[in-house]
């Protein structure tokens, strides 16, 4: 189901709410390019209330952009053992997306071309 919406032409972006790294990547996979970060910062907010998810809508975002602190992540209060998460994550050489803190899950974003 997601390969199908990623493959429309009149996508702007394509996003997903998860606490698992491989989910991020499966995202990036099928929209053909990386989570951007610098238009996930300028675009977040209208992004999520336009989904109309409401498990996610008035979530706080952790977006920064400041180098090592570089983080995209929604407070979900989603509970998650991040020993199995962090190990995945750390695993992945280009990941944009910052590690997870208790309660949050990664916010990713990808806008295909």
């Amino acid at each position: 189901m997601l390969v199908q919406p990623c493959a429309n032409k009149n996508i702007f972006a394509c996003g997903l709410v998860s606490s698992h790294p491989y989910a991020v990547k499966a995202l990036e996979s099928a929209s053909k390019t990386i989570c951007d970060h610098a238009l996930t910062l300028l675009h977040a907010e209208r992004i999520v209330r336009a989904s109309r998810v409401s498990y996610i809508q008035d979530r706080p975002l952790v977006i920064s952009m400041a180098g090592k602190s570089r983080r995209s992540v929604m407070v979900t209060h989603f509970q998650v053992c991040h020993k199995e998460v962090d190990a995945k994550r750390s695993a992945l050489a280009d990941w944009q997306l910052g590690p997870l803190e208790s309660g949050e899950e990664f916010l990713a974003l990808a806008f295909p071309k």
